[in-house]
């Protein structure tokens, strides 16, 4: 209850709004020299996709680091790498992630 199921939004539903500021996507847009514009429209559109990636990277390296006899409960960054090494889809993040915490910072 809350969420709108999958098939609600298949069937021409409105699709609630992005969990993602929108004004800070539209702020890493303008930061990119050779976008002189943005419609509304867009910075929704590609808002709502970074959320649908970031949710399907998730659940991806949850099912990759559950694949062991015992259920892990929390995504650790070794995990992340793991299912974009191991999974297709993710390819293209080859080289990208960070392979520990400290990096990050």
């Amino acid at each position: 209850m809350g969420e709108p199921d999958d098939s609600a939004v298949a069937e021409g539903a409105t699709a609630s709004a992005p969990l993602f500021p929108v004004a800070r996507v539209r702020r890493i847009i303008k930061a990119d020299e050779e976008i002189k514009t943005t419609s509304s429209d867009a910075v929704y559109a590609i808002t709502k996709a970074a959320e649908l990636f970031v949710e399907g990277l998730t659940k991806d390296s949850y099912a990759v680091a559950n694949t062991g006899k015992k259920e892990k409960k929390t995504l650790k960054l070794a995990d992340v790498v793991s299912c974009t090494e191991s999974l297709p889809q993710y390819a293209f993040l080859e080289g990208m992630q960070p392979r520990s915490p400290s990096s990050l910072r």
